[in-house]
């Protein structure tokens, strides 16, 4: 670990990551690399950063001890997850339409486009000095950070399976379509039910 860190293979990640994401998504797929561990720990500094942006923009007590603890590991766990699940079911696209899919390209691009997340919490500090409309631009730089965030992860499958750009936006949204349409269904069987047992009663 001390050896990988001192050869500073890993910055090339996070350089790509910022200036050109098709050259990250090669660095990923590399087999000389090893890019799990940069992308978990930047999971975590994007959990750490979160809580601390949310705890910038309100009045703290002594439940922020439990945020930065088991709030950080339960953030971490969630962002994870999610990614898990978003990288699943793109690559179960990928395998549908006959292209060469493989999670674990997918996790790592997923994990190393939350980078530029890092950069929220100095972005609201500023305004949070100057007492001029935080929460606005917390919502205004998350929405900014999550569209470079998507376009990250657009461009890297673009260059995984060599798509059009069109098309890599329809594999980056399927899973948002896919979730929305469970949630909605799911939400309507709920509704159902309990109008049933209201009127039953």
């Amino acid at each position: 670990m001390i050896d990988y860190i001192k050869s500073l293979n890993w910055i090339d990640y996070f350089y790509y990551c910022l200036v050109e994401p098709r050259k990250l998504i090669k660095l990923i797929t590399s087999e000389e690399r090893k890019p799990f561990i940069p992308g978990v720990l930047i999971i975590l500094s994007v959990s750490f950063i979160e809580i601390l942006t949310i705890s910038l923009l309100g009045k703290e007590n002594s439940f922020f001890y439990y945020k930065i603890s088991y709030g950080l590991i339960l953030t971490f766990i969630v962002i994870q997850i999610q990614i898990v699940i978003f990288a699943g079911l793109i690559d179960l696209l990928f395998q549908l339409r006959g292209y060469n899919g493989n999670i674990k390209n997918l996790i790592n691009l997923f994990n190393f486009s939350l980078f530029p997340r890092t950069l929220l919490l100095p972005l609201v500090f500023i305004f949070e000095v100057l007492n001029f409309a935080p929460i606005f631009f917390y919502i205004l730089f998350s929405m900014f950070l999550f569209i470079w965030q998507a376009l990250i992860v657009i461009q890297g499958i673009s260059e995984m399976n060599r798509r059009s750009f069109a098309e890599s936006v329809i594999f980056y949204l399927f899973p948002f379509f896919f979730i929305g349409v469970i949630i909605i269904f799911s939400s309507t069987l709920i509704i159902i039910n309990i109008v049933g047992f209201i009127t039953s009663v």
